[in-house]
């Protein structure tokens, strides 16, 4: 479980202007906890390589870079929130790998994050861009423990209602099997 004592904010993914990156990097500078820690991993492109590494000059970022799979699922699994604040994203399948470690997730609206999660349930979501909005889900997070454990709860229980992803083939071929169904000529 996260550390109590702590706020640990996770990203996972490319650091870049797409995936929201400055709009981060300016909410979790208004975040106020004694103990906040923002985690990166994944690249960071040229073009917020700059701002990352003088944010990461203070003690409270840290760039862990592109890991394996094994660390990331036990970072997700101490991590009190998963921020994805994309600009612009087809399906952001992070936060379905972190809400099954009980991590809940902020989103930005540009992320499939309504498809995925109930807004306030397993986590917030935010309009891209927005630093104020981000900062204050974050904000809002960081001063309630309970709320964070009871997303984290609901979380656990929204992926494991998903199935996998062999209930999500399950539904697809279905869904393809109704269509061919559906367009097969009439004998006459």
């Amino acid at each position: 479980a996260p550390d109590p004592d702590k706020f640990d904010i996770l990203f996972v993914g490319a650091a870049s202007m797409r995936k929201g990156t400055p709009t981060l990097l300016q909410a979790f500078a208004k975040v106020q906890h004694p103990h906040k820690r923002l985690i990166l991993i994944g690249a960071v492109l040229p073009e917020v390589r700059e701002m990352v590494r003088n944010a990461a000059e203070g003690t409270d970022v840290e760039v862990m870079g592109i890991q394996p799979k094994s660390v990331l699922r036990k970072v997700m699994s101490h991590s009190h929130v998963l921020v994805l604040p994309s600009v612009e994203d087809g399906f952001g399948l992070v936060m379905a790998e972190a809400m099954a470690c009980g991590c809940p997730v902020v989103a930005s609206d540009h992320t499939g994050a309504r498809d995925l999660f109930e807004h306030g349930k397993e986590g917030l979501i935010v309009e891209a861009s927005n630093v104020d909005a981000l900062a204050e889900a974050l904000q809002l997070l960081a001063d309630d423990p309970a709320r964070r454990q009871s997303m984290a709860e609901y979380s656990l229980e929204r992926v494991y209602d998903l199935g996998g992803w062999s209930n999500y083939a399950e539904i697809i071929l279905g869904g393809l099997d109704r269509l061919q169904e559906v367009r097969q000529p009439v004998a006459r």
